[in-house]
């Protein structure tokens, strides 16, 4: 089943820019991150619930604010 996401996190850094589009990588995962601290995010194969990528998120982000919707 395909899902959509949207990830706002208060800042990032390259690094962390980086660490996500690697976890969303093209083979998996449709993504948007055209305005800075904002993801826009389809899973077409249904592989992540809201849960499980706010928790790598988390990971990715540690210490930062963030909505996962």
């Amino acid at each position: 089943m395909k899902k959509r996401f949207i990830v706002l996190v208060e800042s990032e850094t390259d690094q962390q820019t980086r660490a996500l589009a690697d976890l969303l990588s093209p083979e998996n995962f449709n993504w948007w991150h055209w305005l800075p601290n904002s993801w826009l995010i389809v899973d077409s194969k249904g592989q992540f619930t809201s849960v499980s990528l706010r928790d790598a998120v988390k990971k990715i982000y540690p210490g930062v604010k963030q909505l996962c919707d």
